[in-house]
C-alpha cells in the first residue's frame, strides 16, 4: 500500500506471475537399471512358463548383445508375443512394463514423443554397442543427457515422467475417434529448462528444441490403468522367474578305484571311476514343473586313468559289471590308432579315457552291483581295479 501526501493509505493489488510447472527431468541411471531388471524378470517368468525344458534364456530388453546362460528362446510363440508386445509398448507409449512402473519414458530428443517401432527396434539392436564391456550402459552416469550409445545414435532420451507427450499416430487416431482436432492440452518445456544440470558439468548440449512434457501434468487415466496392469504382470513374471524352487532327481552315484600294484609295462591302468547320471532334475515353482538339464549327459560314465605310452596296436578298455548273484557282464571298447571305435568316448592319447553308456546296461544288475575296470594290451589283460555298488551322491 502507498501513503499519498500523508492521506489515507491506498491499497493496490499486486499481481504475481504464476510459477512455471517443473519440467520433466532426465531419468536417473538407477531408475533405468531397475526398470530393465523388471522387464527381464517378466520375460524370464514367461520363458519358465512357456518352455518345458530348461535352462533356456529369455530375450533381453537390453538388446541382443548381452551374454546369457543357455540358448535364447526365439521359436516359442508365447515368448515372442510377449517380447513383441513389450517392444510395441516401448515404441508407442515410450515405456515398457518396467519403465511404466518406474515412471520412465523414452522419447525423441527433439520432439519429446515416443519414437515408433522402427527406431525402437533399431535402438534395441544398437544396444549391442552398449553391451561391449558394458561401457555404453554405464555411459549415462557421465553423459550430460544420460544417453547410452544407442540413445545417441537414434536421438532418444529417457525422461522421468508418467505423462509424456503421446505418439503422433496415436494422438491423431484418438482425435479422429473423438471428432476433435489434435492440439496440445498441456504446457511444454525445452531442453533449455534442463540446462543447469548440464552446464554444471561444463559439457556441450545437444541441439536445443527438444519438447519435454511437464511432470506436473496428471497422467491420463488409460496410462494409469496400463501401469496397474504392468504391475500385475511384472509381479507374476518375477514370481516365476526367481520364485521359491523345489527340485527332485533320481540319485546320482560315483565311485572310484586305484590299482594297488600297477605292472611295469609300457601302458598300464592306474585308476578308474564309474558314475551314473539319471533323469534330469525336475524343478517346481508355484506348482509348475519344468525339466532342468544338467551339464552332464544322462547315462553311465566310465573312465580309465592310465600311464605310459599308447601302442599302435589295438587296446581294449574293459568294463565288467557284477550283479548281486555273482554274475558278470563284460563290455569292451576297442581303441585303434588312439581312438575309441565302439561307443562314445574320448581319444586315447592323454592320460584318461571316458565312455558314456546308456543306463539300460544296468537294468539286469539289480540294486547291489559292482564293477571292475582293466585294459587289454597285445591280447593280455593287465591288472585292474573295481568297487562295489556306488553309494548315492
Amino acid at each position: 500500500m502507498i501513503d499519498d501526501d500523508g492521506g489515507a493509505p491506498v491499497r493496490t493489488a499486486v499481481r504475481t506471475a504464476p510459477l512455471a510447472p517443473r519440467p520433466a527431468s532426465l531419468a536417473s541411471w538407477t531408475q533405468r537399471v531397475v526398470a530393465s531388471v523388471l522387464d527381464n524378470l517378466l520375460l524370464g517368468g514367461v520363458v519358465f512358463l512357456a518352455v518345458p525344458v530348461q535352462p533356456t534364456a529369455a530375450p533381453d530388453m537390453l538388446g541382443p548383445g548381452l551374454p546369457a546362460d543357455g540358448s535364447v528362446v526365439w521359436n516359442d510363440p508365447w515368448v515372442l508375443s510377449v517380447f513383441a508386445a513389450m517392444l510395441v509398448m516401448q515404441a508407442y507409449l515410450g515405456s515398457s512394463p518396467g519403465k511404466l512402473l518406474l515412471g520412465i519414458a523414452v522419447v525423441d530428443a527433439d520432439r519429446g514423443r515416443p519414437v515408433g517401432l522402427l527406431r525402437t527396434l533399431a535402438r534395441w539392436v544398437l544396444h549391442v554397442l552398449d553391451a561391449i564391456l558394458l561401457v555404453g550402459f554405464l555411459r549415462p552416469l557421465w553423459h550430460p543427457w544420460r544417453q547410452t550409445f544407442a540413445d545417441s545414435l537414434v536421438s532418444t532420451v529417457a525422461l522421468s515422467t508418467r505423462s509424456p507427450l503421446p505418439h503422433r499416430g496415436l494422438e491423431r487416431l484418438v482425435s479422429r475417434r473423438r471428432g476433435t482436432q489434435a492440439v496440445p492440452a498441456h504446457p511444454v518445456a525445452t531442453q533449455a529448462d534442463l540446462a543447469p544440470e548440464v552446464e554444471l558439468r561444463r559439457r556441450p548440449r545437444p541441439a536445443p528444441g527438444a519438447v519435454l512434457r511437464n511432470v506436473d501434468d496428471r497422467s491420463p487415466r488409460w496410462r494409469r490403468l496400463t501401469t496397474l496392469g504392468s504391475a500385475v504382470v511384472v509381479t507374476a513374471g518375477a514370481a516365476f522367474a526367481i520364485g521359491p524352487t523345489t527340485g527332485t532327481s533320481a540319485p546320482q552315484t560315483y565311485s572310484w578305484c586305484e590299482v594297488a600294484d600297477p605292472p611295469d609295462a609300457p601302458l598300464r591302468l592306474v585308476h578308474g571311476s564309474v558314475s551314473t547320471w539319471p533323469e534330469p532334475w525336475t524343478e517346481s515353482r508355484w506348482g509348475v514343473e519344468r525339466v532342468r538339464l544338467t551339464d552332464q549327459p544322462r547315462g553311465l560314465h566310465v573312465a580309465w586313468g592310465w600311464d605310459g605310452e599308447v601302442p599302435q596296436e589295438d587296446v581294449v578298455m574293459r568294463l565288467r559289471l557284477r550283479d548281486a548273484d555273482g554274475g558278470t557282464r563284460t563290455i569292451d571298447h576297442v581303441s585303434r590308432g588312439g581312438q575309441i571305435q565302439d561307443g562314445l568316448g574320448t581319444p586315447v592319447g592323454d592320460t584318461s579315457t571316458e565312455v558314456l553308456l546308456p543306463l539300460s546296461v544296468l537294468d539286469d544288475v539289480g540294486e547291489e552291483w559292482g564293477w571292475e575296470l582293466s585294459m587289454v594290451v597285445d591280447g593280455e589283460e593287465l591288472p585292474g581295479c573295481g568297487a562295489s555298488a556306488p553309494p548315492p551322491a
